[in-house]
């Protein structure tokens, strides 16, 4: 029979040992076979499908053997599969008959959090790209769900999003959120609105900056501004050349 009826093995170690023992008659050569069989792991995906024969000869009262592991690199929940003695010969098989081996999972998801708690955007920029950033381990494909919040800024008014949600990639470790903002050519106080991340996939954790207040500026004045300097420059151009026609007809006679 097997040693123990449970043994556990770190992906990355590549195999894991399993031991069985011989009690009773010693004085004989006795056989065993053992095969894999799936659990929440799969074979080929997470260890390699195993057979075999064990032989004791005589008065050999312990055996090993080894069944390859898959370190797949992206992160899973920790997965099991079993290992089943059969069909012995000169021997009878005890209790433990079947050994359960659980793949322990040493890859992590990392932490999903925004770049900065706080940004900020000029109204006539069209679109807002806030940055999320994932930090602590990059393994497997994860998600988070981004919603907005809001504040003297309102939703379909100043900005306009719709829930959804930011998808990182195996190994990738930065996504954006795109917001359009409505550029309303009047002037305004500048106003702000609030973005939450929250229910993590994938086995991803949530970072400390979870929320990030943005703040739409108004560059509505600024505008104004630019155009008066540019208007009154124009008009003075315009008088200085008045200006200098004049001389130059006055000079003519």
């Amino acid at each position: 029979e097997w040693s123990s009826a449970t043994y556990s093995v770190v992906e990355n170690e590549g195999r894991v040992k399993l031991s069985i023992t011989r009690a009773g008659k010693l004085d004989v050569t006795s056989t065993v076979k053992f095969h894999t069989k799936a659990g929440t792991a799969l074979p080929v995906v997470k260890y390699e499908e195993t057979e075999g024969t064990i032989v004791f000869d005589p008065h050999e009262l312990r055996k090993e053997i080894y069944i390859p592991v898959v370190d797949d690199k992206q992160y899973q929940e920790d997965q099991y599969f079993f290992v089943v003695l059969d069909s012995p010969s000169l021997a009878i098989i005890g209790e433990k008959r079947k050994a359960e081996v659980t793949i322990i999972d040493d890859d992590l998801p990392g932490k999903i959090e925004f770049l900065k708690p706080y940004c900020c955007f000029p109204e006539s920029c069209g679109v807002a790209i806030v940055t999320l950033v994932r930090r602590h381990g990059s393994d497997g494909k994860v998600s988070v769900r981004v919603t907005a919040t809001d504040g003297t800024a309102h939703n379909g008014k100043d900005f306009d999003y719709t829930e959804g949600r930011a998808e990182f990639d195996h190994e990738e470790t930065m996504a954006t959120v795109a917001i359009p903002i409505t550029d309303d050519t009047a002037y305004e106080k500048n106003e702000t609105f609030q973005l939450t991340i929250d229910d993590p996939k994938g086995g991803c954790l949530i970072g400390r900056v979870q929320q990030c207040q943005v703040t739409i500026s108004n560059d509505d004045g600024v505008t104004h501004l630019i155009d008066t300097v540019m208007g009154k420059l124009a008009c003075a151009k315009a008088n200085m050349q008045d200006r200098m026609q004049a001389t130059t007809w006055a000079q003519a006679f």
